[in-house]
């Protein structure tokens, strides 16, 4: 985030870290505005956590028009420990599942300038979500062939068009050669990557050469139960 502060303004819009998106570090500076401490790094974050829950509720209500079901899906994210860990953690994926959900509820308001909009933020958010909005452009694609309304499906084949765009757009935004402020690489593809995986998910605080192994051992017998 420091190191944003220094880099020329047309970077905000062209991108200048191959892994988060100016828009994370725009919220990390605002939150500076309170300090530097961790309060101020984490708060956004819970922030973001906290409003991904009504609009959850909100989405499910849409889709399902069951106040149980829409209920029952805003306790499950609620309660969710991944999203408890990333809404407490000073990183912009509480601010991706919070557009997510934002982005479907567009869609299902059948509302294109406001789901084009969110996808562009999420855009600039981080490359995590590349995927999201995969999933909108296959997901919109397939529901402009089922919708017989014409005027619906005009605005469903704009977002599943804007959605294209914006996939395109990733690879600029997020290409090779820009300049860094995260100096961590993707681990290769090992058995130790899946050791530090399986122990991250089922035991914490395992700091002997055997604590993997016990990982694995818990997690063999919650599948065996």
């Amino acid at each position: 985030t420091t190191r944003a502060t220094s880099v020329p303004f047309w970077q905000w819009l062209s991108g200048f870290d191959p892994l988060h998106g100016p828009l994370y570090y725009a919220m990390q500076l605002v939150g500076r505005m309170a300090g530097e401490g961790e309060w101020a790094g984490r708060f956004s974050a819970a922030a973001f956590g906290v409003a991904a829950i009504p609009i959850l509720w909100v989405t499910a209500r849409r889709a399902s028009n069951d106040v149980w079901a829409a209920s029952a899906s805003a306790l499950l994210l609620a309660l969710s420990p991944l999203h408890v860990y990333y809404s407490r953690e000073a990183r912009p994926y509480a601010l991706i599942v919070l557009l997510t959900g934002a982005v479907l509820l567009a869609v299902l308001r059948r509302a294109p300038l406001l789901a084009g909009g969110l996808l562009v933020l999420l855009l600039y958010t981080s490359l995590v979500s590349v995927w999201v909005v995969a999933a909108v452009a296959v997901a919109t694609l397939l529901a402009a062939q089922l919708e017989p309304e014409p005027r619906s499906r005009q605005r469903i084949q704009f977002i599943a068009g804007t959605a294209v765009v914006v996939l395109e757009v990733f690879l600029l935004l997020y290409r090779e050669g820009t300049e860094g402020t995260s100096e961590g690489r993707f681990p290769g593809l090992d058995p130790q990557l899946f050791d530090g995986v399986v122990r991250g998910l089922a035991v914490t605080a395992l700091g002997t050469e055997d604590g993997g192994r016990a990982a694995v051992e818990l997690e063999l017998r919650e599948l065996l139960r």
